[in-house]
């Protein structure tokens, strides 16, 4: 939803893409069904530049919404960062159930450790090579 200090500039695609200006950059609003919307820096000051990206975008929109590509981009660390809170609510939920670990049915305290130790290093490993 727009602020009260953003200022609404145009819409476009039927109301589905409204470009408006935040603190001098331009942006854009896509709607995305139900209710949700898609919100990107047009990373210009410009109004005939902010309009050619932002038809950019929206034609980039449509086509990952048509073959069912995700729209949204995620970094490597978030991903690996949901993995890990992923395998550590797998393996408390198998702590409290009883579950029989040996069987591979939840994630075993020592696959934690190694999960850990694994990306601890690749990090460490990574910031080095920068």
């Amino acid at each position: 939803m727009l602020s009260d200090a953003d200022e609404y500039i145009e819409e476009r695609e039927g109301g589905r893409l409204v470009i408006f200006q935040r603190n001098g950059i331009f942006q854009a609003r896509v709607y995305r069904g139900e209710r949700s919307y898609l919100y990107r820096s047009l990373k210009t000051r410009d109004l005939e530049q902010a309009r050619k990206a932002a038809t950019r975008l929206w034609h980039q929109f449509e086509f990952k919404s048509e073959l069912g590509l995700p729209v949204n981009t995620y970094s490597m660390s978030k991903v690996i960062n949901e993995y890990v809170a992923m395998r550590e609510k797998d393996h408390e939920q198998a702590k409290r159930s009883g579950r029989q670990l040996a069987r591979r049915e939840g994630t075993s305290e020592a696959m934690l450790r190694q999960i850990k130790r694994v990306v601890s290093s690749g990090i460490s490993t990574a910031a080095r090579r920068q």
